[in-house]
């Protein structure tokens, strides 16, 4: 039987994403209670990263505390977890890796890999691979913050999800994840640190550009961004030599008043990120250090999934 791969949203089909939410939600549960279970006990899965972060200096704190996540996840399945992580350049011969590490492993984790050669290490693998973060798609990260929204208020399915700030991997995956989980998404950044054309143009109607976020804002039932909090001020701000969007309590104030806030890990690693903070609305919150816990548990989900089956 060829080895199951998960690299992006589209290697699963919607009803099977939605198992993997709620197997997260059922092994944070065990893991909260003290119970052990380890699937993958006898299994060794290895680490797949590049030898420089591909998400920038400034991202690479970012990348380590990916890595801490999938150390953990492989950890608390039972798993071997190799001291030396299997490092996967842009430019590599990927196929030639993968042939022979296959045969050694049962299985990989990626953490910020080059995705094109991710692609083709996994076209060649033997055993599986499971895609938590690479430079272009995000998937654990974005199912994990579905899961976070599904814990609070219900599925997403039919919900309006607002992006602000520029088009990070984070942000291709909500992307590419219309289709497959049935929300609508808006996306509000400058023109030249928007998405891919081609990517938008494939995800059909579900997916729509605002450049004016206090437009984008309305109606939302989830608000997702990679930037920090503005000071309250400005719904813009600079971003090298880029300016780019950012949520202000403002904006938040114009989504629906029970809407959820998961701002992710800023790029300034200075920028706390805030938890519970109470917005606006009536029941509005940020919750994003609980988002980053979930990706743990999904990642023991896709790894469980892709491993046992």
């Amino acid at each position: 039987m060829p080895a199951r791969h998960f690299l992006s949203s589209i290697d699963l089909h919607g009803d099977q994403l939605e198992e993997v939410i709620g197997r997260a939600i059922e092994l944070k549960a065990m893991h909260r209670a003290g119970q052990a279970y380890t699937p993958l006990d006898g299994q060794t899965v290895a680490i797949v990263e590049p030898t420089q972060s591909n998400f920038g200096v400034s991202q690479a704190p970012h990348s380590n505390i990916a890595r801490l996540i999938c150390e953990m996840a492989v950890l608390q399945l039972g798993a071997l977890l190799p001291s030396t992580s299997i490092n996967l350049d842009a430019g590599a011969n990927a196929a030639l890796w993968s042939g022979v590490l296959g045969n050694l492993f049962d299985g990989f984790v990626a953490v910020g890999a080059e995705h094109r050669s991710l692609e083709s290490f996994a076209k060649h693998s033997r055993a599986s691979v499971v895609n938590h973060s690479s430079d272009r798609f995000l998937p654990c990260r974005w199912l994990a913050d579905l899961q976070t929204y599904r814990e609070h208020r219900g599925s997403l399915r039919g919900r309006r999800v607002v992006w602000i700030g520029r088009a990070s991997p984070t942000c291709r995956t909500f992307i590419q994840g219309t289709a497959r989980m049935g929300y609508s998404l808006v996306i509000s950044s400058p023109a030249k640190l928007g998405p891919e054309e081609a990517l938008v143009r494939a995800a059909g109607t579900s997916v729509s550009l605002q450049d004016d976020p206090a437009q984008a804002v309305q109606d939302a039932d989830l608000l997702v961004t990679d930037e920090s909090f503005s000071d309250g001020v400005r719904a813009d701000a600079p971003a090298g030599n880029d300016v780019v969007h950012r949520l202000t309590s403002g904006l938040v104030a114009q989504a629906k008043n029970n809407a959820l806030v998961i701002q992710h890990l800023a790029s300034n690693v200075h920028d706390p990120v805030v938890e519970r903070q109470k917005m606006p609305g009536d029941d509005q919150m940020v919750i994003s250090k609980e988002a980053a816990e979930n990706q743990l548990h999904v990642q023991k989900a896709l790894l469980e999934k892709m491993l046992v089956g």
